[in-house]
């Protein structure tokens, strides 16, 4: 079994790396969304976009592939989501 060297990153950038983002199916949640990524550079594109609406209608998930270059890059992207109060959850 080969050893884990912990100072190896875990994640070799530049990269793919799909975010997803949970809220409520309004118009404000894709305006956000957009918004967001559009202040860090990314786009939004469908054919980056993945969107599940839950059974009802109420609430949709977007899984965003995005275009990523360094750790901190996606740091703030997470954290601009997170700090949203249109987005639920964020993973």
């Amino acid at each position: 079994m080969k050893k884990i060297d912990r100072s190896d990153p875990l994640i070799n950038f530049p990269c793919h790396f799909p975010i997803k983002v949970i809220g409520n199916d309004v118009q404000d949640f894709y305006h956000a969304t957009e918004s967001i990524l559009n202040k860090h550079n990314q786009k939004f594109h469908p054919e980056n976009l993945k969107k599940n609406s839950s059974q009802k209608g109420n609430y949709v998930a977007l899984t965003i592939n995005l275009k990523v270059d360094s750790q901190k890059q996606l740091d703030a992207i997470y954290i601009e989501f997170s700090g949203n109060d249109h987005f639920k959850f964020v993973l």
